[in-house]
C-alpha cells in the first residue's frame, strides 16, 4: 500500500460533519442548548440523558485503527454508559457507514440507516441497553473483511444514541414574531478505520464547476469532487475565478480541506459572501494537491454563467466567503442528531424573520417620508 501523505493518526482529526438531513446535523448546538431566533427560547422537558462511549483499546488517536486482510476478523469491545444520576435511559447501539461532508470531514449514518458499506462488516454484541442512573456496560463488536475487499483505507464507526428525544422551541419578539420548535436527540461516535493491505494510493478528481443563487443572500460556488483514490486524504483546495471577458480575478480561494473518505462524491460548495457577481461568463481554475508535497491530485477549467435571477442576491451584513463548517471532535464525537422536519423549521423561521425584519424596515421608511410630506405641507 502506498502511504498516504498525513500520518494516519491524524487522519480524523478536525471537525466531524453530520450526516445528511434525514439522519444528523453534527455542531448544531451543544448538548441540551436552545435554539434562539432573535428572541426567547425554552426547552418543553429536561434532557434525555446522553449515552456516554469509552473505546476499550483503542488506537493512539483514541479511535479503533485495525490492518486486516481480506477474511480477517478482529474482536473488540465499547463501554456504554449513562452519566445521569437521576435518570434511567435506554440507549441504542449500532454500527454506521461514514462518508465524507460536503464541507469535507467524516459524517456518518444516523439510527436507522441500515449500513451498506464498512458499517456492514460491523456486529455488535447488543443492540439496546437499558441502563440505570451511573451504570455502564462492555459491548463486544467484531470487524470482518470480506473476501475480495481492495486494499486501501475503509472508515465505520460504532455508534450509541438515546433515541428519546426532547422539544426545544424559540420565539422572536415583538407582536409579529416568529416561532418553531425542534425534536432532538444526541449520540456518540467511535470510529473504526480498516487499512487493508495492498497497493493503493490517493485521488481525487474535481468536476465542471456550477454557480446558484442561495436563498437570496449569496451566490454559492459548486464543484464536484469525487475520491478515486482508496486511501485517507486531508486536500488542498485552491481555485480563481475570473470575467471571461477581462481576465480579472473576481474571487479567490486557498484553503485546507478536512478528510475525504475513498469511494465517496460530494459537491463542495464555495460561497461569495459579500462579492456579487453580475450576469455574465465566469471562468474557474481550481486545482487540488496533497500536502505536503503538494502533489498535483486534480485540476479543473470550467466557466460558469451567471444569469439575471442569479444576480439578484444581498448579501447579509457581515457575510464573508466561505464554508460553514460543523463543530469536530477527534475519537469520540458528540452528533446533535436534529429530526429533518425540525432542520426544515429552522430555515423557514429564518427566511420569514428576515422577511419581516425587512418589511419592517420599509414600512418605516414609507413613515418617515410620508411625515416629511406632511411637515412640508404644512409649511
Amino acid at each position: 500500500m502506498m502511504p498516504s501523505a498525513l500520518p494516519n493518526r491524524s487522519l480524523l482529526r478536525g471537525r466531524i460533519a453530520a450526516a445528511g438531513l434525514a439522519v444528523a446535523v453534527a455542531g448544531f448546538a451543544p448538548a441540551g442548548a436552545a435554539y434562539a431566533a432573535g428572541g426567547a427560547t425554552s426547552t418543553t422537558a429536561p434532557p434525555p440523558p446522553v449515552p456516554e462511549l469509552e473505546a476499550v483499546q483503542p488506537g493512539p488517536s483514541g479511535f479503533y485503527e485495525y490492518s486486516l486482510a481480506p477474511g480477517q476478523t478482529q474482536s473488540a469491545s465499547v463501554v456504554v454508559a449513562n452519566p445521569s444520576g437521576t435518570q434511567t435511559a435506554t440507549f441504542d447501539v449500532y454500527p454506521t457507514d461514514a462518508t465524507t461532508s460536503t464541507a469535507t470531514g467524516v459524517v456518518y449514518g444516523g439510527l436507522g440507516a441500515t449500513p451498506t458499506q464498512t458499517g456492514s462488516w460491523l456486529s455488535v454484541g447488543a443492540s439496546t441497553l437499558q441502563l440505570g442512573p451511573g451504570q455502564s456496560r462492555t459491548v463486544p463488536f467484531t470487524v470482518k473483511v470480506p473476501a475480495g475487499t481492495v486494499p486501501g483505507d475503509h472508515v465505520a464507526a460504532v455508534a450509541a444514541q438515546n433515541p428519546a428525544t426532547t422539544t426545544q422551541s424559540a420565539s422572536g419578539q415583538g407582536s409579529k414574531s416568529v416561532g418553531f420548535s425542534l425534536q432532538v436527540s444526541t449520540r456518540v461516535v467511535i470510529a473504526v478505520v480498516v487499512h487493508v493491505p495492498g497497493p493503493a494510493s490517493p485521488g481525487l478528481t474535481l468536476g465542471p464547476p456550477r454557480i446558484h443563487a442561495e436563498n437570496g443572500v449569496r451566490q454559492v460556488v459548486d464543484l464536484p469532487m469525487d475520491g478515486t483514490g482508496r486511501l485517507l486524504i486531508k486536500p488542498h483546495l485552491a481555485a480563481n475565478l475570473a470575467n471571461c471577458t477581462t481576465g480579472a480575478v473576481v474571487a479567490s480561494l486557498d484553503r485546507q480541506l478536512d478528510t475525504f473518505v475513498p469511494g465517496t462524491s460530494i459537491i463542495y460548495q464555495w460561497p461569495l459572501g459579500n462579492t456579487v457577481l453580475p450576469p455574465g461568463c465566469y471562468r474557474l481554475v481550481a486545482t487540488a494537491t496533497l500536502p505536503p508535497q503538494g502533489l498535483t491530485l486534480s485540476s479543473v477549467r470550467g466557466t460558469v454563467q451567471v444569469t439575471s435571477a442569479e444576480a439578484q442576491v444581498h448579501p447579509v451584513a457581515g457575510a464573508r466567503p466561505g464554508t460553514v463548517t460543523p463543530a469536530y471532535k477527534a475519537g469520540v464525537n458528540r452528533v446533535v442528531v436534529a429530526v429533518a422536519g425540525g432542520f426544515l423549521a429552522l430555515l423557514v423561521a429564518w427566511l420569514l424573520l428576515l422577511a419581516w425584519w425587512r418589511s419592517r424596515r420599509r414600512r418605516r421608511q414609507l413613515e418617515e417620508e410620508l411625515a416629511r410630506l406632511t411637515a412640508a405641507g404644512q409649511r
